[in-house]
């Protein structure tokens, strides 16, 4: 009852269908149309192995959807509305077997079918609904008729169509069709029994595989959806049909089959067969049988082939093995030659670096005799001032001629011997780090001679005393910078590196001894603080040096900036050290001057680092500009004794420094305080007052140049006014502090006097006691006495 039912609601949906959803579609219909194309017969048997790939000349894929290999299979897949893929061959069979190995889609709605099917709409079907898992549909048409609903039969099945792999066959012969599950034969039609033969399957057909959705509510009618099982939802797809091969046998041995003859009875005897001739093979047959594949045409090659073709390989192999080997030694010739120059060019850069420091050390052969330079300047200028000149020159002589000679007049404040190796270190692979450099401005230097040694040295020539301008201070206090490399040094190096390190570690440890200054009690391993300002220049100005050697911009200017910064940062801790500071800011003046300009501001050579016109950026100018005024206004205010809101209060106490000339030498039994100052100490204080309004000078004049507009506070009237306004209140500030200095000495004149006439008061009174003291002869009583 079920089989009845089934088969009659099939051949109902069928007869509302349209043909292309159930694969069934003819692109010339021969019964109503002429001259249609001739149909290639398969003209023989063949097995298609559908777990490899198919073949696309014999397999040609039709509709939308998704036909793919997955190993063992091939798969036909309903994912989306409107998917119905199908293979169709290309070759048609007039009467044979087909034999199809495959499983079936699940899923409501879809439908999975293997058919034969002829231009003139004759088919014969195995259909399976998805949501049938017990029985397969068998079905045939003729010519397309759909006026009997009694066509369709169902047949209950072992197992399962959509899990287990089944063999469906269909043998067709001009009497009979016959359908076959797994070898074994469930129905059978004669030719009599549809309709006498006019709707008996006659006509060449080709093999259609494929699957499509009847439950596509939007595609479909309403008979249809429910003959399919329902709606499909799309959703719980993809929905896929497997199948592992189809073995095919045209029982008619032709090579085309033709519709020349067909009329609309579209009976068998009306198709044209062109025959084979003896031995031949139908086109068809020749294209399957042909290899397919690397190794399927390798073996149908001849011994023959197979030999030329490998020998061929390994003529080839060769070939490109010697290009390889000759393209090898080629670049292995090139690399050793660009090994060779660039081991020159390192070795070139070697000698260039013993050349830099051999020519450092020759002009600066008077810097190791820096010592004692200022040694003998500090000589002539005590002796001078000192009521004992002669003690002074005897005890300062030894140091000079021990010197091996001062050049008369040299009295330049050179970098000490310790600075030297700094240098070297520069210009050889790292910069050693130097903890204790000597201090280049405060040489203070203790005499203490018997009067045998100050005879002897007596003897000894002392070199004439200079004259007044070759040992007075230049008010621009110009300071000569050390002659840097030729060429920067390599960006990312490791010289760079260590310049880098060795900076870093230098201006850190700046930092913490000035933090250091304000801690009592300091932790062990700690820097202790500064005490003057001397101490911080003693550990900046080397960086200087080292880090103006070094002739690389990139390197140059920061740092310096750096160093300036920290040097300012220091300067309102501690009392004025005016020489000690216009000094130090004169050199980093001529460095950054220099720098602005591209050539040394001294002796006009080009600097390295600015070849092919590269200067200093925009954005490096602005940036020195604003480091330099701040500095300029807090150098200023500090030497001019005005208060700075934002500098720490200075502890007097603790930073005791001798204001009058912090470069005095001071020998035993020698009191700088009990003389007046000397007309060279007064034109030093006035050359000390008038370098404060020159402050960064140099660099000043290249920024208003190189900036635009007028100069900073060089050019200006306004400038001008400020200038003249501060050397006259500079002047008059001198003015007071001498006289004030002068009532401050008639002062203490005063109370050393009255000191001296109690002490001689008391020592009278003591005089008179002790010879009453005798007249009376009262030993115990002046004991007594005495003691109280």
């Amino acid at each position: 009852m079920y089989s009845v039912a089934l088969s009659a609601a099939a051949l109902l949906a069928s007869s509302l269908l349209p043909t292309a959803w159930a694969q069934t579609s003819t692109q010339c219909n021969p019964l109503s149309k002429k001259d249609c194309p001739d149909m290639q017969a398969l003209g023989g048997n063949s097995t298609f192995d559908f777990t490899k790939n198919f073949n696309p000349d014999i397999w040609q894929q039709r509709n939308q959807g998704k036909v793919e290999h997955m190993g063992n299979y091939t798969t036909f897949t309903v994912q989306f509305q409107g998917d119905a893929p199908t293979l169709l061959s290309s070759f048609y069979i007039f009467f044979g077997r087909v034999e199809i190995v495959m499983k079936a889609a699940s899923g409501q709605g879809i439908v999975s079918s293997a058919i034969l099917q002829s231009e003139c709409l004759d088919e014969i079907d195995w259909e399976f609904l998805g949501t049938n898992t017990t029985h397969a549909l068998t079905n045939y048409f003729g010519k397309g008729n759909t006026t009997d609903y009694t066509r369709g039969k169902d047949y209950k099945m072992k197992s399962s169509p959509q899990d287990d792999w089944h063999n469906y066959t269909i043998d067709w012969t001009k009497e009979r069709i016959q359908w076959f599950i797994d070898d074994e034969q469930v129905r059978e039609l004669k030719y009599e029994e549809a309709l006498g033969g006019k709707n008996y399957p006659q006509t060449p057909m080709n093999v259609r595989l494929g699957a499509w959705s009847g439950g596509d509510v939007d595609n479909n009618n309403k008979y249809t959806v429910d003959w399919a099982g329902g709606p499909t939802d799309f959703h719980k797809g993809p929905f896929s049909m497997a199948v592992q091969n189809v073995y095919v046998k045209d029982y008619t041995t032709a090579k085309e089959y033709s519709w020349d003859n067909m009329d609309s009875s579209g009976d068998w005897e009306k198709v044209k067969v062109i025959k084979l001739e003896d031995n031949e093979k139908s086109p068809t047959m020749q294209e399957i049988e042909q290899p397919h594949g690397v190794r399927n045409r390798w073996g149908a090659l001849s011994q023959t082939a197979k030999i030329a073709i490998i020998a061929s390989i390994c003529g080839a192999v060769a070939i490109i093995a010697a290009i390889i080997l000759f393209c090898c030694i080629k670049q292995r010739r090139a690399g050793r030659r660009e090994y060779a120059a660039y081991q020159a060019g390192l070795d070139k850069e070697a000698a260039d670096l013993v050349q830099d420091r051999q020519q450092w050390q020759t002009s600066h052969q008077q810097a190791r005799m820096s010592k004692y330079a200022r040694l003998y300047y500090d000589l002539q200028r005590a002796a001078r001032i000192s009521p004992f000149r002669e003690q002074a020159m005897a005890a300062k002589a030894p140091a000079a001629a021990n010197s091996g000679g001062i050049p008369d007049g040299d009295t330049r404040m050179i970098d000490s011997e310790s600075d030297d190796e700094v240098f070297e270190d520069v210009l050889s692979e790292a910069p050693v780090a130097n903890d204790d450099p000597l201090d280049v401005h405060d040489i203070s230097v203790d005499v203490d001679m018997t009067g045998s040694e100050a005879e002897n040295f007596r003897q000894i020539d002392i070199p004439p005393t200079p004259p007044e301008s070759s040992f007075t201070p230049s008010v621009h206090y110009a300071s000569t910078l050390p002659r840097p490399r030729k060429t920067p040094l390599p960006s990312g190096g490791q010289k760079e590196t260590s310049l880098i390190f060795y900076l870093d570690r230098a201006l850190d440890k700046v930092g913490r001894r000035a933090t250091n200054k304000h801690v009592k009690e300091l932790l062990p391993g700690e820097l202790p603080g500064y005490k003057s300002f001397a101490e911080v220049v003693k550990d900046l100005d080397p960086l200087i040096d080292v880090v103006w050697i070094s002739g690389t911009p990139t390197l140059q200017l920061p740092y310096l900036i750096g160093i300036l910064v920290s040097a300012v940062n220091c300067l309102s801790m501690f009392p004025p050290l005016p020489r000690t500071t216009l000094s130090f800011l004169a050199k980093l003046d001529t460095a950054f001057a220099s720098l602005l300009n591209g050539h040394d501001s001294e002796t006009g050579e080009p600097l390295p680092g600015f070849s092919n016109n590269r200067g200093i950026s925009t954005t490096d100018k602005v940036r020195v500009k604003g480091v330099v005024e701040r500095a300029r206004s807090s150098v200023t205010k500090h030497l001019v004794g005005e208060e700075d809101e934002d500098a720490p209060e200075i502890d007097r106490k603790a930073d005791k420094v001798d204001k009058k000339d912090e470069n005095f030498v001071k020998f035993e039994g020698f009191n700088n305080e009990d003389d007046e100052d000397s007309e060279d100490e007064q034109t030093a204080r006035r050359q000390d007052e008038q370098g404060v309004s020159r402050v960064f000078e140099k660099t000043i004049v290249q920024l208003g140049e190189l900036l635009g507009g007028d100069t900073i506070g060089i050019v200006t009237d306004e400038e001008r006014d400020m200038r003249r306004q501060f050397e006259e209140e500079a002047a008059a500030m001198t003015e007071r502090m001498e006289l004030q200095n002068q009532l401050n000495m008639k002062r203490w004149n005063n109370e050393k006097e009255a000191m001296e006439d109690q002490k001689q008061y008391m020592e009278d009174g003591r005089k008179e006691f002790e010879d009453e003291a005798k007249r009376s002869g009262d030993d115990h009583g002046f004991e007594a006495h005495g003691a109280a």
